[in-house]
């Protein structure tokens, strides 16, 4: 064989490293199966960055963070039982932890890790924690360490901490955890923190507290108030740093949500002072707003958009991530929303040339939403088509909730079931999902009713679990950032027709509907999607990616198709689209 002969022996070891950084892990795998030269490289490659996840990568995903990452997560097969998906996940890190603890050298390869974890699993124990305490404690190249869900034990610790001398981006769980980051710390994550006060005989050392958020380059505040409260307050009144010298952050994640009874007044001031006081948002290349507000006829986000972009000068803007926070299910808080959104970008100034843009909203996840008519949603639309041409540079457009906000509208929704598609597959598939919709009940939780399945419910449930192939609402609830959503591939992810909602049929109908139909609903869907996107494509002239609830576009392509391609919900599409964002 050529490859074990000719080939290793004229090609320098960089070479083949830069090869192995672009193939998916089973191609890494098998290049360590044919010499031990190659296998050297290869597990390097394998062992590099580590992505915990029940899940397994979308089949055929060519996107360089499929490469990226190595796997450890659960079965392909999509008629899976969870039982057998949480047996070969367990299975998969008992093999990782048996390799590392007889073969100690493999640690020192390791230099990013990523776990997530299933917020909806009833296993409370399906991390490996000996496995990740072996990680945390002996992987001194260490670069990088995230955790993205409540289980606040598989974080670093202080007694971890300043032994990775190499670490730039972590989390911290407590206040005093500031003074232990390493120097090479770069990019800080405020996790769920202990909201205990510092006491006097604490070891609270200021001004190495304040060093280590001088050196930062991105600081992400939590989702959670209490935590981002807790932060603000320890930093402004405890840290005391001069207003005269500002942090110089480059990424920047904020929280500013008005709440029933104004019951966090406090947080939002503490927000304004630490943005306009004590940070340079003129330094800002990536900026994440997490923004809400839930008192009617307030103009409090109108007015912090207007405030942020006059005082802000945000001039250097390359990434803009939107995240809606609500507890109302009603559409004209969710169109204010929009509106503020639509402010915030119509008044930035016109020097930023902002590339990537994603708009997060929170719809019910059953797609009950209050005042759903047809008018309101053309209303919302025209609205971002009259927004979107501002940002005439944008090249990433992503919406992980727009089909579950289409979803809300049940003229919206029928006409998609009854009047969409007319190409052959959609003919044939829209009237078997018709035929489901009438053969089913759902449990209706707010009136604990037995009702009828109407369209919205339906595709709010597809939608629910096509957008769980990028970060969940949970997973942004706990450090992962909208801003990263290209840095990790899509994973797999189906519906059973039945688990969601309570979904049942009725008696003596023969359902034989599961998983395995879900890649069918997935491609009527993004159908459906198809002239949204291409609306997106004729605004913005530099559009070359397009992610809507979970379904990637190929928008690159304007001259021999003329249109986008769907990566992986089309058999006809070759997915052969490279891209970059780590």
């Amino acid at each position: 064989m050529s490859l074990t002969s000719d080939l290793p022996k004229e090609f320098p070891d960089a070479v083949w490293n830069a090869i192995a950084a672009y193939l998916p892990q089973q191609d890494v795998v098998n290049l360590a199966l044919v010499n031990y030269r190659l296998y050297v490289i290869a597990i390097r490659n394998l062992y590099r960055n580590l992505w915990f996840k029940k899940s397994v990568v979308l089949p055929n995903c060519h996107l360089e963070s499929a490469a990226y990452w190595t796997l450890i997560g659960s079965s392909s097969n999509v008629l899976a039982k969870k039982e057998l998906h949480n047996q070969i996940f367990k299975a998969r890190q008992a093999v990782l932890l048996q390799s590392l603890t007889i073969n100690p050298e493999l640690l020192i390869y390791i230099e990013k890790v990523a776990i997530f974890e299933d917020s909806n699993s009833d296993d409370t124990a399906q991390i490996n924690e000996k496995l990740i305490e072996l990680i945390k404690g002996n992987c001194l190249n260490l670069q990088s360490f995230q955790v993205f869900n409540k289980n606040r034990d598989l974080h670093l610790s202080d007694r971890e901490l300043p032994h990775l001398k190499k670490l730039k981006t972590c989390a911290i769980n407590h206040l005093l955890q500031l003074q232990e980051l390493p120097t090479s710390l770069k990019h800080l994550h405020v996790n769920l923190l202990d909201t205990y006060k510092i006491e006097k005989n604490a070891c609270l050392e200021t001004k190495t507290a304040l060093l280590r958020l001088y050196g930062l380059e991105s600081l992400y505040l939590s989702s959670d108030e209490i935590s981002t409260l807790t932060f603000l307050h320890f930093v402004i009144n405890d840290l005391k740093p001069p207003k005269s010298k500002k942090f110089q952050f480059k990424t920047l994640k904020i929280i500013y949500y008005h709440g029933f009874n104004d019951y966090n007044a406090t947080l939002r001031d503490l927000i304004l002072s630490f943005i306009y006081d004590y940070c340079d948002l003129s330094a800002l290349v990536n900026l994440e707003l997490v923004l809400g507000c839930d008192i009617p006829n307030c103009s409090c986000l109108p007015s912090f958009s207007d405030e942020l972009c006059e005082k802000g000068k945000l001039t250097n803007l390359r990434k803009l991530a939107f995240i809606e926070k609500t507890e109302q299910k009603r559409h004209d808080f969710v169109e204010n929303w929009d509106i503020s959104v639509g402010r915030l970008i119509l008044k930035l100034p016109a020097t930023p040339d902002v590339e990537y843009l994603s708009i997060r909203h929170s719809p019910p996840p059953d797609g009950n939403l209050e005042n759903g008519l047809e008018g309101n949603f053309i209303r919302r639309k025209n609205l971002y088509q009259d927004v979107l041409p501002k940002l005439r540079t944008l090249r990433v457009l992503i919406s992980p909730s727009f089909f579950a906000s289409c979803a809300c509208y049940e003229t919206i929704t029928s006409d998609l079931l009854w009047n969409g598609c007319n190409c052959e597959f959609c003919s044939k598939y829209l009237s078997l999902f018709d035929e489901y919709i009438m053969k089913h009940f759902y449990l209706d939780t707010s009136s604990g009713l037995l009702k009828d399945v109407i369209s919205p419910r339906f595709f709010a449930a597809a939608a629910n679990s096509l957008a769980r192939r990028m970060f969940t609402p949970s997973d942004v609830m706990h450090n992962a950032s909208d801003l990263d959503l290209l840095s990790f591939p899509p994973t797999l992810s189906t519906w059973d027709f039945h688990g969601y909602s309570y979904f049942m049929h009725q008696d003596g109908y023969n359902c034989e509907f599961n998983q395995s139909l879900f890649p069918q609903l997935a491609k009527v869907i993004s159908h459906f999607m198809d002239d949204y996107v291409q609306g997106c494509m004729k605004r913005l002239p530099l559009l070359s990616f397009c992610i809507l609830s979970g379904v990637y576009f190929d928008t690159s392509d304007r001259h021999s198709t003329g249109g986008p391609k769907s990566l992986f919900d089309d058999p006809g599409t070759k997915p052969d689209l490279v891209v970059k964002d780590h």
